[in-house]
C-alpha cells in the first residue's frame, strides 16, 4: 500500500508459473498489499497451453482469476484484440505498442501498453529486455522481475 492506495501491478503471463510455486499464503498475502491486473490476452497465452499440459493450465487460470483483476487490453490491434475485452488506443498507449511490437511482439507490447493505461505502478516480467525497454519508455511505472516484486510485496 502506498498511503490508503494499494500498489497497482500487471503481471506478464511469465509469472503465473512461479507464483503457482508459492504456497496459497503467499497469493494471499499479495493479494491483500497490491491490486494485480491483467487482460484477455494472458487468458488467451495461457489458453494455448498443449492438451497435454490441461492440469498445469487450469492451475493457472484459477491463479489469474483468483489474482487479478480482469481490465479491457489497449490498444486495439488484429487478431489480438478481442471486440468486446479491448479499447482503441490513445495516443500515449499507441506510442507504447509501437515502440515494443517489433522487438517484444504484438502481445507484450500490448501487455505494457495496457498497464501503463491503467495506471499500474509496476510491471513484473521475467522477461529481462523486456525490463530493460520498459525502463527506457520512462513510463510512469517501473518494470520489476519476480524476485523483485517479492521484495517489494515484503515490504509493504
Amino acid at each position: 500500500m502506498v498511503g490508503n492506495n494499494p500498489i497497482r501491478i500487471y503481471l506478464d503471463n511469465n509469472i503465473y508459473d512461479l507464483i503457482l510455486a508459492q504456497s496459497q499464503a503467499f497469493v494471499n498475502s499479495a493479494s491483500a498489499k497490491a491490486k494485480f491486473l491483467s487482460c484477455h490476452i494472458t487468458e488467451d497465452e495461457l489458453m494455448a497451453m498443449p492438451s497435454e499440459k490441461a492440469e498445469k493450465q487450469r492451475a493457472l487460470l484459477a491463479v489469474l482469476k483468483q489474482l487479478t483483476d480482469d481490465v479491457p487490453s489497449i490498444p486495439a490491434v488484429w487478431d489480438y484484440g478481442r471486440f468486446d475485452r479491448t479499447l482503441f488506443g490513445d495516443e500515449e498507449s499507441n506510442a507504447i505498442y509501437d515502440s515494443l511490437k517489433e522487438k517484444h511482439d504484438p502481445p507484450d507490447a500490448i501487455h505494457v501498453a495496457t498497464a501503463n493505461h491503467f495506471g499500474c505502478d509496476y510491471f513484473v516480467t521475467e522477461d529481462r529486455e523486456l525490463r530493460l525497454d520498459i525502463d527506457r519508455l520512462q513510463l510512469g511505472m517501473k518494470a520489476l522481475s519476480f524476485k523483485e516484486m517479492q521484495s517489494l510485496l515484503h515490504g509493504a
